[in-house]
């Protein structure tokens, strides 16, 4: 990459070269609120606030009742080179107003949330547990209100609820969320305002049992108003991803040694075989070589013999004709003799 690259965003960034720029490790939301719990009277104006870390910069806003409020004005500055602070502005609170309100930053790498709880008091009221559908005696009514209460979703860090209540006032009705760890001894306490009727927990502890409960507001768990339940483990989608991909790449890899091996086995034997035959062909030829030579060697010795033969045998003739020429000249020479002696007697 060309260290003289500038770069554009973000804006206490922009106009920098590369080489200039300490970059640092990428960091998920932490978001972070002042105060979790506000108590105002009806007709005060509010700010509610809430602080996003993260690196690189986080997508912020906020939500009423899993809604985005769309009709409050929000803004957001820069703290510092990895925190925003949001603001929510609430003109005029009034009964209406009252509830939770979320503040969620999320970036490519998670995802972070903060609740705050807003109770209006109504003019004629000093506490806020004497609303409207809370008064100070509420009384045996209260306590036998039931309360179904069901998993709508779970995540590997986070889960969602939706329960539902048989109210006489369900406009004025508060409810209460006791949660924790299963083995803590003191739950955090949310209030849920009129009206609404989920609530989801987000960024757990992995493989940690949590309990959850709902019950009306400022009421203590009773049986069959909580739900125990376990965190996934600490495995991200890519991991696993990941995982399957190298699964896969071992099962491929074992399937196709199989065929490989057995080509390979094959082949092998192909190659032997035609070594032997190759082996078994030259040493053919190199006998026939030998026995042709062999057979070379015997007929030049038996022609040699023959020769020998054949000379001693003409010497032998002409020596047998010199002997017979001798004996045939001895011979007339006789006849001669006799024949002139018979002459001479005649």
């Amino acid at each position: 990459m060309n260290s003289y690259l500038t770069c554009s965003g973000p804006d206490f960034r922009a106009g920098k070269f590369f080489h200039e720029v300490d970059l640092q490790a990428c960091m998920k939301p932490v978001v972070s609120a002042p105060s979790s719990n506000i108590s105002l009277p009806q007709g005060a104006n509010l700010t509610l606030r809430c602080l996003a870390k993260a690196r690189p910069d986080p997508a912020v806003w906020w939500t009423y009742g899993l809604k985005i409020i769309r009709g409050f004005h929000e803004s957001q500055e820069r703290v510092d080179e990895d925190t925003i602070r949001s603001l929510l502005v609430i003109p005029t609170v009034n009964a209406a107003d009252r509830g939770v309100y979320t503040c969620t930053a999320v970036n490519f790498i998670g995802n972070s949330s903060v609740s705050i709880h807003l109770d209006v008091l109504s003019p004629d009221s000093s506490h806020s547990s004497n609303l409207p559908g809370f008064p100070a005696a509420s009384g045996a009514a209260d306590e036998n209100v039931y309360i179904d209460i069901r998993i709508a979703k779970q995540t590997v860090r986070g889960i969602s609820i939706e329960w539902y209540a048989a109210l006489d006032r369900p406009a004025e009705t508060w409810f209460t969320i006791h949660f924790g760890r299963a083995d803590a001894d003191k739950k955090e306490t949310i209030y849920i305002g009129p009206g609404i009727h989920s609530y989801s927990v987000s960024d757990l502890m992995p493989a940690t049992k949590y309990e959850i409960c709902v019950t009306l507001k400022n009421k203590a768990p009773r049986p069959g108003q909580c739900i125990m339940f376990v965190t996934g483990s600490d495995i991200t989608e890519m991991e696993q991803r990941e995982k399957l991909i190298h699964i896969v790449v071992i099962v491929l890899a074992m399937v196709l040694a199989v065929p490989i091996g057995m080509y390979a086995c094959t082949t092998d034997t192909r190659f032997a075989c035609l070594e032997g035959i190759m082996e078994s062909w030259k040493n053919r030829r190199r006998e026939r070589s030998s026995a042709g030579m062999e057979r070379e060697r015997q007929g030049t010795f038996d022609s040699l013999q023959a020769a020998s033969d054949e000379g001693l045998v003409n010497k032998d003739s002409s020596e047998d004709r010199k002997v017979r020429r001798r004996s045939d000249d001895r011979l007339h020479k006789g006849k001669a003799e006799h024949s002139r002696l018979t002459a001479e007697l005649y």
